[in-house]
């Protein structure tokens, strides 16, 4: 059986609130997970192996969630499960999971009523596969550098058990739900229906479209809001946001490969997506990120998850792009179409 070393009471989970424009909210169990300095563990009891059978058919089953810190204080909740995802769902033996609360239960420990979190796994249960773990939720945090609306992510552990046996151990990531991101933004998130850049705040835009080459990311687009949120902010500006990045170059996962419809046959090879960008805009976004690439690599050297050929493999894959952003023969050539 899963012993439980301690049970935190309403007092000990430092309920916060947080003031967004006028409105207190409370603290939501993503943002005490995501605060915590180290590196919570999460064991779901659950059938693991029905869940990846079935995991195309994206049905709950019960489980029952531990959140374990690193003293061993432990919180033992009811949940259920489901698998989540498009192409990690098909490719991957260990599917992306979202894990849902019970509102009531949360809300008695002094939490938010949002009762989702979404968590990435390593997508095969080997070890080279926690490289591509490591590497995505780096890019999350160095989206944070540049932009204080990103969405975050934060790596755990996570055990599987079933009936009180332990099965597996895998890294993965928990992902900010789009509910848990407005609600700390105080922002809303634009629905589905015909987008495009035109609606979004310019300067912001380049700086994203920038990240996403930086990176090596084609896997997006505005216009279907694919792997961004399309996000009004209270100030009444609309902000694209991006997120999902196993596609990314800089991940460089076994499974990805460029859509056949782009001119490129590697998704190391940097193509940028954006059209309409004029050279004054070209040259200014790309002294912003010079500005920012000693901090990049600052903080790329400090991430405690990454191994060390991790940090050198990204750090020579941001070479190329910084070499771009120097040359402004070169900057012209891939982002002045």
């Amino acid at each position: 059986m899963i012993r439980i070393t301690a049970i935190f009471l309403l007092s000990s989970l430092g309920v916060c609130l947080a003031t967004m424009g006028t409105a207190q909210h409370t603290q939501t169990l993503f943002n005490h997970l995501y605060e915590m300095d180290e590196v919570p563990t999460i064991i779901l009891d659950t059938d693991q192996k029905h869940l990846i059978r079935h995991k195309n058919k994206e049905e709950y089953q019960p489980a029952v969630t531990y959140l374990v810190d690193a003293a061993g204080d432990t919180t033992e909740w009811t949940t259920k499960v489901r698998a989540r995802g498009n192409m990690r769902k098909k490719v991957c033996h260990n599917p992306p999971i979202k894990i849902n609360f019970k509102e009531k239960q949360l809300k008695k420990a002094g939490y938010d009523s949002l009762d989702i979190l979404k968590l990435v796994l390593q997508c095969r249960s080997n070890k080279g596969t926690i490289s591509y773990v490591n590497k995505e939720r780096l890019i999350y945090d160095l989206y944070g550098l540049i932009d204080t609306a990103s969405m975050r992510a934060k790596i755990v552990n996570v055990e599987f058990w079933n009936d009180g046996e332990k099965k597996e151990s895998l890294a993965g990531f928990l992902v900010e739900t789009e509910d848990h991101y407005s609600k700390r933004l105080d922002s809303k998130i634009a629905e589905s229906g015909k987008l495009n850049d035109s609606i979004l705040k310019r300067d912001h835009y380049l700086k994203m479209t920038f990240f996403q080459y930086m990176i090596g990311n084609v896997d997006w687009a505005i216009r279907d809001k694919h792997n961004v949120e399309i996000i009004q902010t209270a100030q009444g500006k609309y902000i694209a946001v991006p997120y999902d990045f196993d596609y990314a170059g800089l991940v460089n996962t076994d499974y990805a490969v460029p859509h056949e419809s782009l001119p490129i046959d590697e998704v190391t090879e940097r193509l940028y997506m954006a059209r309409g960008v004029n050279m004054g805009e070209a040259l200014a976004t790309a002294d912003f990120f010079l500005q920012h690439q000693d901090k990049f690599y600052q903080f790329i050297h400090q991430a405690p998850y990454l191994s060390e050929r991790d940090r050198q493999d990204v750090i020579a894959y941001l070479e190329g792009f910084f070499s771009t952003m120097k040359n402004e023969k070169a900057l012209k050539r891939a982002m002045v179409k």
